[in-house]
């Protein structure tokens, strides 16, 4: 999470060296990797750091979230979908308020757990907490702000997305695979 990946005080090689995520200070976030499980094979599916640095501003929903609620059944999206955003809204409110910390190179770890048996859960919580800065200027930290809000982002489209196919009732739709519809 963060727009940069590097404190403010690293040494000037670490500054040197090139992002290896071009649209991270667009973005504010990098995908370091999924796991995701794959009922139709019984395993997981895994993409790391290479998948992520594919994520680009245009493709950020498909390549990010969609993945993620592909493996719950369509009538969970919703609920899954709004879980998620009650957690990076929550972190949100936290980052706009705090003064004291800047987070360098931390993560935001997303999870889904859903299946036909039992009810959806979600898991939304900060990670990777070696790179806090103590900020002398009482100022906010933009760069996490800003990753949180294009993810917030991601799952507001989300969401609009998957309403209209809740709405009718008498079907339920996959946004996600519309050819299974």
């Amino acid at each position: 999470m963060g727009a940069r990946r590097h404190e403010p005080d690293c040494s000037g090689e670490t500054k040197e060296r090139p992002d290896r995520y071009a649209y991270r200070q667009q973005t504010g976030f990098f995908v370091t990797g999924m796991r995701l499980w794959r009922q139709e094979c019984h395993g997981y599916e895994l993409h790391g750091k290479r998948y992520g640095r594919e994520v680009t501003p245009s493709n950020m929903q498909t390549a990010v979230l969609q993945p993620l609620l592909s493996t719950a059944p369509a009538q969970h999206r919703v609920f899954l979908v709004k879980q998620l955003l009650a957690g990076l809204e929550s972190l949100q409110r936290w980052f706009e308020t705090q003064r004291m910390y800047h987070f360098y190179a931390s993560s935001i770890l997303l999870g889904v757990e859903s299946c036909p048996q039992r009810d959806p859960d979600v898991l939304v919580c900060m990670v990777d907490f070696t790179h806090v800065v103590p900020v002398p200027d009482n100022q906010p930290d933009t760069g996490y702000l800003l990753g949180l809000g294009n993810l917030i982002g991601i799952c507001c489209e989300c969401e609009r997305e998957l309403l209209p196919a809740q709405r009718d009732s008498s079907q339920v739709v996959d946004v996600f695979h519309p050819l299974n519809n």
